[in-house]
């Protein structure tokens, strides 16, 4: 059986208790974990999270995008970026797309934002659905020494 546990931003100690109770229970599989906050659930989770198969929304430096925010990002505020950064950062760039595209009506706007296709964010690259999804890459990691390390960019097309 494969045991799949999410955490959010909420929920990152939840995250710990849920990998330490996998740990003292010796499971045979390890669960497949996902979190929008991988740095904090390991920094909180340390040691028992070695090993562990996790998907994440992104690795740092997957991609030269990426590399290019992290450094601006440690250049300006001398502190590595954080997962909520990256997501304002991509959304508003997103946004600042739509209004180039649109102008400033609100309805041309949304429809300008549901036609990318292809936006090269920080957190990979974004296709809008018809509902509004921004589809994305995910990425495949495994825990080693308290570090996500890419096994797999598994990206979502928008049909």
């Amino acid at each position: 059986m494969n045991l799949l546990f999410r955490s959010l931003y909420r929920s990152v100690l939840a995250g710990k208790m849920w990998i330490n109770t996998c740990n003292k229970l010796s499971l045979h599989q390890r669960p497949l974990f996902y979190t929008s906050q991988t740095k904090m659930t390991l920094d909180h989770s340390k040691e028992a999270a070695e090993g562990l198969l996790a998907i994440a929304d992104f690795v740092p430096g997957q991609s030269d995008v990426n590399k290019k925010y992290a450094e601006a990002f440690k250049k300006e505020y001398n502190e590595e970026y954080d997962t909520t950064s990256a997501w304002v950062y991509d959304a508003l760039n997103i946004l600042v797309e739509a209004i180039k595209t649109a102008g400033e009506d609100r309805a041309k706007i949304r429809e300008a934002i549901l036609a990318l296709k292809g936006y090269q964010g920080v957190l990979g690259t974004f296709s809008f659905t018809p509902n509004g999804d921004g589809l994305h890459e995910v990425s495949v990691v495994q825990i080693e020494q308290g570090k996500p390390r890419l096994l797999k960019l598994v990206s979502v097309k928008a049909k």
